[in-house]
């Protein structure tokens, strides 16, 4: 895992917090989880976060979303999951990234 990995996740957990709105937490999210290599996180965290991205993809599926702008007519309740699913896929990382086993170690 590249220092430039955990940047851009520290990047959407900020901004998954920001006073943004949700559409546009999602939509930056969405461009920074874009081509995000996890190979080489353990299998669990993998599967974790595979999961959560399917919960995602249905949402967005049963949307019919095509491009940015159509999360606009996304319900808050289904934004809220999306939200929900971005952050749990963050925490995932965090929990699995060396700097979270060196604080736990000291």
């Amino acid at each position: 895992m590249t220092t430039e990995f955990f940047a851009k996740i520290a990047c959407i957990e900020k901004m998954l917090s920001s006073n943004l709105a949700k559409i546009d937490k999602i939509t930056q999210a969405s461009k920074q989880l874009s081509g995000l290599d996890i190979t080489d996180l353990p299998l669990i965290a993998k599967r974790t976060i595979e999961g959560h991205l399917i919960i995602i993809n249905q949402i967005v599926s049963k949307n019919r979303i095509k491009t940015f702008d159509d999360y606009r007519w996304i319900s808050e309740k289904h934004l809220n999951q999306i939200v929900n699913n971005l952050k749990a896929i963050c925490q995932c990382v965090s929990l699995h990234s060396p700097m979270a086993n060196f604080v736990q170690l000291h």
